[in-house]
């Protein structure tokens, strides 16, 4: 393992992590709304829709939402349907969640819009390559506004579109939620108070945040910034009080009101995707008895006990539970999934018994621990007997969308640059082999890291820490690397699936260690000692009344040869 020390601007982790990504570190740090666009000089297409939406409310037409099946989607979604029941006080609305994970207009979603008799359909988050089903709705007589933020990859986009990738004045960071507001923001100036809608800026910071938008870009930070500050939704406040979050940064959000949300997306029912959206969308006066599970101080066994709680309380309680019950089936799923390619990329198989929902966090599971492109899918034939491979792809800085278009073998690769759906006839698969042979990665065994040293420093760690709401988008939190780092044999640790270790008041924790992690510590012991480089993130971790300075492991090497070394003591600690 080979590392390089960033370069260092300041001499500050926290300053120098800012300033390598942004210019001006003073905004960064306390954002106002100078970078907001100018909502009057918007491009036309988003005023002409303003006026669409007042006309439909006007004839009295009923209004239906497509919830996108994501944490963007279902921000987007809700802050719409506040808006235009809250603020619009109408009610002529319904919205459309379809089952299992699936975007924009599927024949589920097409059919619900016909059933429901949708005379004007907003689409946010979702369908800007969906054409000929919007000229089918049109054709409907079924008014289509898309609010989108998706590539499109077709020609021809229709009228109905309204996309930032399209358009020119508008940031293209903005997701689906993002141009929700900024059509909420136009239409405010036109026949409301511009500032109304900005009490919904903490759903614009959630769906921002969960879609993986450089939140460091000056528009975005401002709102985000303020939107994690003005706590509003009941939903989010619920969860933040049962994950004991005080002052949230939009990390916090991400490991744990997002990984709910897309959790329940991916496999949860659509009872359970309704009761999700209810609790972000509406208000609600409802209190419920519900039996809780609550450890005894004497007994220290679980009793059931009954408490009151409302209906945003009850649903974060379910949210976790769905939570949990993913994390069993994704670590079941890790284990089951069989290669078909492994070598500049992997290319994996899961079954039906796992939800084809899972695939992308399975990727992206494998894609953090392998350090390279994955790709993962299942066996799919359709009614004409096509038998082809469909799934997910995850990266890590490569475009790896593109470098698998460019193949030209594929049905479609649709999505992100490092996080997409594919579909792949069965007879290209030994092609696409060959030309992952052939591909020039460019790749580096080097890690770049913001600190580099032999023993860890709590004081970095604890700074980082509490300076964690500056990290986002381009400010990465800082990578720690630490070279010929030495623990003591009595100073290591393996519980189930997880390896610490222990110097100088610091924990490294090693999570999914592989099964023979015993084994290679004990084959590396010399005199006691086992030496290791380790590249990893810094974070406090809070639990009762203590806490422990950590680094979370991201990647490490036991170094077999090395000369005697004088040790402080066999404790791992500097007195």
């Amino acid at each position: 393992m080979e590392f390089e020390l960033k370069e260092q601007i300041t001499g500050n982790i926290i300053d120098d992590a800012i300033l390598r990504a942004v210019d001006d570190i003073d905004y960064h740090r306390k954002p106002d709304d100078r970078y907001m666009g100018n909502f009057k000089h918007l491009p036309i297409p988003f005023i002409k829709s303003t006026y669409e939406l007042f006309g439909s409310i006007s004839d009295n037409k009923k209004i239906g939402i497509l919830v996108d099946n994501d944490a963007d989607g279902f921000t987007a979604s809700s802050l719409l349907y506040r808006f235009i029941t809250t603020n619009l006080k109408y009610h002529n609305i319904v919205y459309i969640i379809t089952e299992g994970k699936t975007h924009g207009l599927s024949t589920d979603a097409m059919e619900e819009v016909y059933e429901k008799e949708v005379e004007f359909l907003i689409i946010p988050d979702a369908a800007s390559n969906d054409k000929d089903q919007i000229e089918e709705l049109i054709d409907s007589d079924i008014n289509v506004l898309v609010l989108d933020h998706h590539e499109v990859n077709i020609k021809d986009v229709p009228s109905v579109v309204i996309n930032n990738q399209l358009l020119e004045g508008v940031n293209k960071n903005f997701t689906g939620v993002g141009m929700v507001y900024l059509f909420c923001k136009i239409y405010c100036n036109e026949f409301l108070s511009r500032d109304v809608v900005d009490k919904y800026l903490d759903l614009v910071a959630l769906g921002q945040t969960g879609d993986v938008s450089d939140i460091s870009n000056p528009e975005i930070r401002y709102l985000a910034y303020t939107g994690v500050r003005n706590v509003n939704n009941p939903f989010i406040k619920a969860v933040m009080e049962r994950k004991g979050i005080e002052n949230p940064t939009t990390r916090d959000w991400s490991f744990s009101i997002i990984s709910m949300i897309n959790a329940v997306t991916r496999i949860g029912t659509l009872e359970e995707k309704h009761r999700l959206f209810e609790a972000l969308a509406v208000d609600h006066d409802i209190i419920e008895t519900v039996e809780v599970r609550k450890k005894n101080k004497k007994t220290g066994k679980f009793d059931k006990i009954e408490v009151e709680m409302t209906f945003p309380e009850i649903i974060a309680k379910e949210c976790e539970s769905i939570k949990t019950k993913q994390d069993k089936i994704i670590k079941e799923a890790l284990d089951a999934v069989k290669y078909i390619y492994k070598n500049n990329v992997l290319i994996g198989v899961l079954d039906s018994d796992y939800p084809s929902s899972i695939n992308g966090l399975i990727a992206m599971k494998l894609s953090d621990k392998h350090r390279k492109p994955v790709m993962i899918g299942r066996w799919i034939t359709d009614f004409l007997n096509n038998y082809y491979f469909s799934g997910s792809i995850r990266a890590q800085n490569i475009d790896f969308k593109t470098m698998l278009l460019r193949s030209g073998l594929f049905n479609f690769v649709q999505g992100h640059s490092m996080a997409a759906g594919f579909s792949i006839n069965e007879s290209n698969l030994e092609d696409l082999y060959e030309y992952l042979d052939n591909y020039k990665f460019k790749t580096s065994s080097k890690y770049e890291v913001d600190v580099l040293t032999d023993r860890p420093n709590e004081s970095d760690i604890i700074q980082v820490d509490a300076n964690m709401d500056v990290f986002g988008g381009k400010v990465k939190i800082p990578d720690m690397g630490y070279e010929s780092i030495k623990f003591h044999k009595k100073c290591i640790s393996t519980r189930g699936s997880v390896t610490t270790f222990y110097d100088n008041g610091v924990s490294f924790v090693l999570f999914n260690s592989p099964e023979d992690i015993k084994s290679t510590i004990e084959k590396h012991i010399k005199n006691d000692y086992i030496i290791m480089d380790i590249v990893g993130k810094p974070r406090i971790n809070r639990y009762g009344n203590k806490t422990v300075p950590q680094i979370i492991i991201e990647d490490y090497e036991f170094i077999n040869e090395y000369d005697d070394v004088e040790i402080p003591n066999m404790w791992g600690i500097d007195f």
